[in-house]
């Protein structure tokens, strides 16, 4: 409801800034993680000639599903790269009417399989503490449960290894479960 009454008096500063850094800075990037940037800035950006990136990181809800102004999200993907963190983001996205085309799924963190664990002196590196922490919502589109079991399976070779979570949300009493039983 609010959002058509403030939208112009965002999209006025939003625009100064883009004007900014865009003549006077030489940016060419512009790179959107809010809807709100997403909805006000895509078209101008494209303009302006910047090439344009919307980050979707989480699961597609009502804030975007049930959102009146969806359309414009929509409309204005066809000029954007759409990094989304999961397959499941791209298929709702694509089912949303984003063409496939314009998204690429880039999985945060780091893939500890494709990682040569045997070359020497590995287990040296790692002798004093390490530790892995991570401020997040605590929700299933996060997957803190792989990064607790991805800490579980690293402990043979990282002995001093701690990981930290601060956080809250739907998933906190699963993973504290999770995190005891592991």
């Amino acid at each position: 409801v609010v959002f058509p009454i403030l939208a112009p008096f965002v999209f006025l500063k939003l625009a100064g800034i883009l004007f900014y850094f865009r003549f006077l800075k030489q940016v060419r990037i512009i790179y959107c993680l809010s809807l709100t940037e997403k909805l006000l800035m895509t078209a101008l950006a494209k303009m302006l000639g910047m090439k344009i990136f919307w980050v979707e990181h989480n699961l597609l809800d009502r804030w975007l599903t049930k959102n009146p102004w969806r359309f414009l999200y929509i409309f204005y993907s066809r000029w954007v790269n759409i990094i989304a963190i999961s397959q499941a983001i791209k298929k709702q996205l694509i089912n949303l009417g984003v063409r496939k085309e314009n998204i690429k799924v880039i999985y945060p963190g780091v893939n500890l399989g494709r990682v040569d664990i045997v070359r020497r002196g590995f287990k040296k590196r790692f002798r004093e503490n390490f530790i892995i922490g991570t401020i997040s919502r605590l929700e299933p589109e996060k997957g803190i449960e792989y990064l607790l079991q991805a800490a579980r399976k690293s402990l043979p070779l990282i002995p001093n290894l701690s990981l930290i979570i601060v956080g809250d949300g739907s998933s906190r009493h699963n993973l504290e479960w999770l995190a005891k039983k592991l």
